[in-house]
């Protein structure tokens, strides 16, 4: 077993769960479909309705847990990357999609290879950003967008909070405000699909697409 590629405190506590978890229900992982997110999957479609999907297109999947949003691209021609910083994580991916073209690593967000800097045509971010303390918010969302290519394309998925809500215990949603505020970082919002809360005192939804100017 590959161990962990730093002491990150947060890191660990996911790897944790995923070492206990492993052999059972994919589902019985709190933050997994055992499928493609739908916000994501229903965008995929829509891309490949209009012809948008390009075969050997990089793809970087950030956070990719079990594997399904790796999967879905690779099944549709991209040339995948897709990096966790769970060990066990990965390693549960690489046993449910052997067949798969995809490039496993296990890595840490905030150290990640120089040579992955502005590399890639796609990159796709579910539930990373929320997951990670507020206090490392920006951090966090520089080291993603700091992956995409010049003329490539960020979506990103995220619980959301009224900026009015507190902050409870982990995940924490972001606000319009911190999805917007993605676009400090050399990129620009093109499309926003949001999904308001199902009930009162429960977090919306939101698919968010930017795009960096070549």
């Amino acid at each position: 077993m590959t161990q962990p590629p730093t002491n990150d405190p947060d890191g660990r506590l996911f790897d944790d769960i995923y070492a206990q978890l492993r052999g059972k229900d994919p589902a019985t992982v709190p933050w997994t479909n055992a499928e493609p997110h739908p916000l994501f999957a229903s965008w995929l479609r829509g891309e490949t309705k209009r012809g948008l999907v390009i075969g050997g297109q990089r793809a970087l999947v950030i956070g990719s847990g079990l594997g399904d949003d790796a999967n879905a691209l690779a099944a549709l021609g991209y040339a995948v990357t897709a990096f966790d910083y769970s060990p066990h994580a990965i390693d549960w991916a690489r046993q449910r999609f052997p067949g798969a073209q995809i490039d496993w690593h296990v890595a840490d967000l905030f150290a990640l290879p120089e040579s992955w800097r502005r590399e890639f045509d796609l990159v796709v971010e579910v539930y990373t950003i929320q997951a990670l303390p507020v206090t490392r918010r920006q951090d966090t969302i520089r080291a993603i967008t700091d992956t995409v290519a010049p003329g490539g394309s960020l979506v990103m998925v995220a619980l959301t909070r009224d900026v009015r809500d507190p902050l409870r215990a982990r995940p924490w949603p972001l606000t319009e405000q911190e999805v917007a505020s993605i676009e400090r970082h050399g990129v620009v919002e093109t499309d926003r699909v949001v999904e308001p809360p199902r009930a009162a005192g429960q977090p919306g939804r939101v698919r968010a697409v930017f795009h960096r100017n070549a």
